[in-house]
């Protein structure tokens, strides 16, 4: 990180895996980071800190299987940041073993 003295730009981080917490917190060092495990810490972060960008996992509590609760806070954010210019939704999948096929 080079440090310049100009202000970072803020990212919030909505997670709730403390591990990768750590780990996204250390990817983005360039940047004023914050982190949310959960809907209402994400809002309040959101409202309180006006984020330049909200990385967004969409498996959390109480439906850390299925997309429905990280859906709902992406309305939320959408909501809350009207006047955003752009939004670049990205998916991501857990780890999973890399298969080959033989041809």
């Amino acid at each position: 990180m080079s440090d310049t003295g100009a202000p970072r730009p803020k990212l919030l981080i909505v997670e709730d895996d403390p591990g990768l917490q750590t780990q996204l917190k250390w990817a983005y060092e360039d940047y004023e980071v914050r982190v949310a495990g959960d809907h209402d810490s994400a809002i309040d972060l959101l409202r309180a800190e006006e984020p330049s960008v909200v990385t967004l996992d969409l498996g959390l509590p109480p439906d850390p299987d299925g997309t429905r609760e990280g859906f709902r806070i992406l309305q939320a954010i959408l909501e809350l940041m009207a006047a955003v210019e752009e939004c670049l939704p990205v998916a991501s999948a857990g780890l999973a073993p890399l298969r080959t096929h033989a041809g």
